[in-house]
């Protein structure tokens, strides 16, 4: 005797695995029939319960040229591209934007953040990191971030190299992989 899984909604099968879709939850009624190989039973039908998992923010849009900073300019934003996607909350609750310590500039490379009604925002000038906090919605996020501005302020000779900046989201339970935006001195 042989069991069969039989084609239906919100899986795929690979002989007796089953696989539910991404992002699926819920219950899973899943069709089996057995066969000899020459007579089949009338399909039983299975339940699975498919538990919810949090899936991370991802950041979906982030300029991938670098940004040219003039040296001796004034603030300029670090995107204007920027958007967030997480398939399973509609809020965010922190990110962090910092420099990659192997290019970062203790108290010259700066970064600047207004603050909104539900977002503020600490900058470390030593550390190079700014961190937003506040629950509010994916977009008031990505708006959030395309307002935060980069400055580079020396008092001696300003070192022309290129800066990493990372930006992680969270969204109360997990962490995004971060993605990077490249400042170049010029």
């Amino acid at each position: 005797l042989t069991l069969q899984v039989q084609p239906g909604e919100h899986y795929t099968s690979n002989g007796l695995q089953i696989t539910p879709q991404l992002n699926y939850n819920g219950v899973l009624n899943v069709n089996i029939v057995v066969t000899d190989g020459i007579d089949s039973s009338a399909p039983f039908a299975m339940k699975y319960n498919v538990s919810a998992v949090n899936d991370a923010p991802v950041v979906n849009a982030i300029e991938t040229d670098s940004l040219n900073f003039e040296v001796g300019s004034d603030f300029v934003n670090i995107t204007s591209l920027f958007d967030i996607q997480d398939v399973d909350d509609d809020s965010l609750e922190r990110a962090e934007i910092g420099f990659r310590r192997l290019n970062h500039e203790s108290g010259a490379d700066l970064l600047s953040f207004a603050g909104t009604t539900n977002i503020s925002g600490v900058f470390d000038r030593q550390a190079g990191i700014l961190v937003l906090n506040g629950k509010a919605p994916l977009a008031a996020y990505a708006l959030a971030v395309r307002a935060i501005q980069y400055k580079y302020e020396t008092q001696g000779q300003a070192q022309l190299s290129t800066k990493s900046i990372y930006i992680t989201l969270n969204d109360g339970k997990t962490f995004s992989d971060s993605k990077d935006r490249y400042i170049q001195l010029t």
